[in-house]
């Protein structure tokens, strides 16, 4: 779709919203063209946000250098490799491309939500979200960032998932949910755990 055209529908509902919410698929894989239409938003009052697997580094930091983004959402990936379905020798690689584009969004100010998809049945998984979160909340101890936990949820109703293996991981106990939100209040100042979760704690 033209740039112009989606212009002209935010235009329309810019007095009804504060943000541009962009998501994907992955939206830095068409950087330029987000570029372009976040500089618009911006023209018209509004503020940024993106939402991304952040390991496309370089297209990320032209955004932030044009103070593009106001906000990033990501997925912290609980065990990494396992949940981005790679061999460990690539997911390390994209792990260090992920922290990366978070000391970048820290750099240059910019707001961070950290969404963690808890999944079920990983042995060692609250050890493992602990690691990632000192980890993490290093890279951003110089900006504003926040915490949203949900359950991870299947079974997919698109291909490629692989629907055993979400009988088996998605769908986590409420009780696993809840921990992992204790986990994380040990590092972020802010904590929610989404709608889809808190019904499954009240359940």
């Amino acid at each position: 779709m033209d740039v112009d055209k989606i212009f002209d529908v935010l235009q329309g509902a810019a007095r009804l919203v504060d943000f541009l919410h962009v998501t994907g698929g992955e939206p830095l894989l068409q950087w330029e063209a987000l570029a372009q239409l976040f500089d618009l938003a911006k023209k018209i009052g509004l503020r940024t946000s993106l939402n991304t697997n952040c390991t496309l580094v370089r297209p990320f930091e032209k955004l932030l250098e044009k103070k593009l983004v106001d906000h990033l959402a990501t997925d912290l990936k609980v065990p990494f490799s396992m949940l981005v379905g790679l061999p460990e020798t690539v997911a390390g690689k994209l792990w260090k491309l992920y922290l990366e584009c978070l000391s970048l969004a820290a750099k240059y100010g910019v707001t961070v939500e950290l969404r963690i998809p808890v999944p079920a049945n990983i042995e060692g998984y609250l050890e493992e979200l602990d690691k990632a979160l000192n980890v993490v909340s290093k890279r951003l101890r110089d900006t504003e960032w926040y915490v949203v936990v949900t359950p991870l949820l299947g079974s997919p109703h698109v291909n490629p998932c692989n629907k055993t293996w979400c009988e088996k991981h998605c769908n986590p106990p409420q009780t696993l949910v809840g921990k992992a939100a204790v986990i994380a209040k040990r590092y972020a100042s802010r904590v929610y755990v989404s709608q889809i979760a808190r019904d499954l704690l009240e359940d």
